[in-house]
């Protein structure tokens, strides 16, 4: 489905796409907060009998105890690739998806002093689903070590890989997302880890070119099964 919609988006201009984005849009939000539910799973082990099944799996570390099914991983890895595609897109591309943005990245400082005093002043919090994302993954794998078996790029789009054997391995680009649209002077100077990305993308051509290429290397892969 979710290579159905990264097709739509190359094919279909973006006029047309008006009636299909709150579509596509619904899709991502319900597989994220799946995959929240699943990173949250393992703190609450008595779950109802009909929530997905674990299995345990071996990435480079050895066997993971409780790691999600391998249907599940192909899942949410051709989400996040859905979402790594509508992001690279220039802005005045896609400008129907900017409205929709927010609510996957962060385009302010979520930590920072004066968003917390915020915080603390309306009891309420609106986290985008990268953020929250992250934070389960941090909290059940750490954060990024060399371990980790993915190649970030600074460009967009992030994700070259076909297939992840743990959750753990899209840690990087959950964590490039939390950093790569927030407002660049309210970024640390310090920061270490995802790369210094180029946003809003610049060269449209060479951006668009490779998305063609992933797409059809996936659409491929998917016809050979």
């Amino acid at each position: 489905m979710f290579l159905f919609f990264r097709v739509l988006l190359l094919r279909i201009s973006p006029q047309h796409l008006t009636s299909l984005w709150p579509i596509m849009v619904s899709e991502l939000i319900q597989t994220f907060i799946q995959l929240e539910e699943d990173l949250k799973e393992d703190d609450e082990p008595l779950r109802n009998s009909n929530k997905i099944k674990k299995v345990s799996v071996a990435d480079g570390n050895g066997p993971l105890a409780g790691e999600i099914a391998q249907s599940e991983l192909i899942l949410y890895l051709s989400a996040c690739k859905f979402l790594d595609t509508a992001l690279s897109f220039p802005p005045d591309k896609m400008p129907l998806f900017q409205i929709y943005r927010w609510a996957f990245v962060p385009e302010v400082d979520t930590e920072g002093p004066a968003f917390l005093s915020d915080l603390e002043e309306n009891h309420q919090e609106c986290k985008p689903h990268t953020v929250r994302i992250l934070e389960l993954l941090k909290l059940k794998y750490g954060d990024i070590s060399a371990s980790d078996e993915i190649t970030m790029k600074s460009e967009f789009p992030l994700l070259r890989q076909h297939s992840v054997s743990s959750i753990r391995q899209l840690l990087p680009f959950f964590k490039t997302l939390n950093c790569a649209f927030k407002t660049q002077n309210k970024l640390p100077t310090d920061t270490q880890g995802p790369p210094f990305l180029e946003f809003p993308v610049t060269d449209s051509p060479r951006v668009l070119k490779r998305l063609e290429e992933y797409v059809e290397y996936d659409f491929l892969e998917h016809l050979e099964c």
